[in-house]
C-alpha cells in the first residue's frame, strides 16, 4: 500500500508540512557515498542562526509537543539541545555514547513530559517507535529519499488525541525528495532517466506555501 492509502485509512497520521526558508549555505559540500560529506554538513549546519530559527518555528507552530530533532553530528545534536533549553524548553540528546538505561531513559521522558524535544544523529533515524512524538525538526540536509523518508516515518505513528504529525523543514529536504506521501514508482530496474532534478543545493518544492506560516499545501485549482 501507499502511504496516503495508509494515511486515509487511518494507520498513519496525517502530516502537516511547514517548510521556513533556508538559511543553512550548502555550497561547496561534497558527495560521499552517495549523500553529502557527513564533516562538512556538520560544518555548514552547526550554526546558532540555523538552530534558532528551528527553536522559535518549534514553540510557534509545534507549541511544546513531543518532537525529534534530527542532526548532522553528536556535537551538532547537542549544541541543538542547548539552544531549546536556553530558550526555555526542556531537550537532551541522545547518542551511541550513552548506555542501553541512559537511553530508555531520555525516550520515556519524551514520551511522559519530562522533555519536549530529543535531538539526535543518526540513532534515532530508524526503529524508534514512540507514537505520542508529534513532531520532526529537520536539520540534517541529505540526498537519500530513503533516510528522508525514515525521519518522517518516526512521528506518523498514530496516537490517541494526536491529530496531526509535525514536520518542520529547515533544509529542503521535501524539495528534493517530497512528501512521505508522494506517488512514487518503487522498481528493481534501477533508476529511469526522465525529467531533471532540481540541483541539489536549490531544492524546489512543487507546492504553494503560507508566506506567514510556511505551511506547505498543494496549489489552488485554476
Amino acid at each position: 500500500p501507499e502511504v496516503a492509502d495508509l494515511i486515509r485509512d487511518g494507520y498513519l497520521a496525517k502530516p502537516l508540512y511547514f517548510a521556513p526558508p533556508q538559511v543553512a549555505n550548502m555550497a561547496g559540500i561534497h558527495k560521499v557515498g552517495g549523500d553529502y560529506n557527513r564533516g562538512e554538513l556538520a560544518a555548514a549546519m552547526d550554526k546558532a542562526t540555523i538552530t534558532g530559527d528551528a527553536v522559535e518555528h518549534y514553540g510557534r507552530i509545534c507549541k511544546g509537543a513531543p518532537s525529534v530533532a534530527f542532526c548532522a553530528s553528536i556535537a551538532h545534536a547537542q549544541h541543538v539541545a542547548e539552544q531549546f533549553n536556553a530558550a526555555g524548553f526542556r531537550a537532551a540528546t541522545i547518542d551511541g555514547t550513552l548506555d542501553r538505561d541512559a537511553r530508555r531513559d531520555v525516550v520515556k521522558a519524551l514520551g511522559d513530559g519530562r522533555l519536549n524535544v530529543l535531538t539526535s544523529c543518526e540513532i534515532i533515524n530508524e526503529g524508534f517507535d514512540l507514537p505520542i512524538v508529534t513532531g520532526a525538526i529537520l536539520l540534517r540536509p541529505t540526498l537519500s529519499l530513503g533516510l528522508h523518508l525514515q525521519q518522517i516515518g518516526r512521528v506518523l505513528r498514530p496516537a490517541h488525541g494526536k491529530e496531526h504529525a509535525i514536520i518542520l523543514d529547515h533544509v529542503g529536504n521535501l524539495g528534493r525528495h517530497q512528501y512521505a506521501e508522494t506517488y512514487r514508482e518503487w522498481t528493481l530496474d534501477g533508476r529511469k532517466k526522465g525529467k531533471r532534478k532540481a540541483k541539489d543545493d536549490e531544492p524546489a518544492l512543487d507546492v504553494s506555501q503560507c508566506p506567514q506560516c510556511y505551511c506547505c499545501h498543494e496549489p489552488a485549482p485554476v
